[in-house]
């Protein structure tokens, strides 16, 4: 996917589950920096996670409890490769965006 026309490539993916009754539709974008960027967009709510690790807060609020369920899909779901692909148990959810030129 080009980003504005500037030759970047965004490497990003739109997910929804819901769980503990609450429906969470994020946006994860690789962070050049390490890890992977979880939007909310919904609510505002932004978070750095770390494979195996946890679930970095960067927005000032944002509810523990869905912290805590974000925390453990990802975990459960999702899987980072080498080359920092974002994989989704045996989907390749970036592959789309792989193949643009």
């Amino acid at each position: 996917m080009d980003s504005g026309g500037k030759g970047m490539k965004l490497n990003a993916k739109q997910i929804e589950f819901q769980t503990d009754g609450t429906r969470y539709d994020l946006v994860l974008v690789d962070d050049p920096y390490g890890g992977i960027i979880v939007a909310w967009t919904s609510t505002g709510y932004l978070w750095r996670y770390y494979e195996g690790d946890y679930l970095k807060p960067l927005s000032r609020d944002y509810n523990p409890h869905d912290a805590k369920n974000i925390f453990k899909w990802l975990e459960l779901n999702l899987v980072t490769c080498p080359k920092g692909q974002l994989q989704l148990g045996t989907q390749l959810l970036l592959e789309q965006f792989q193949k643009d030129p």
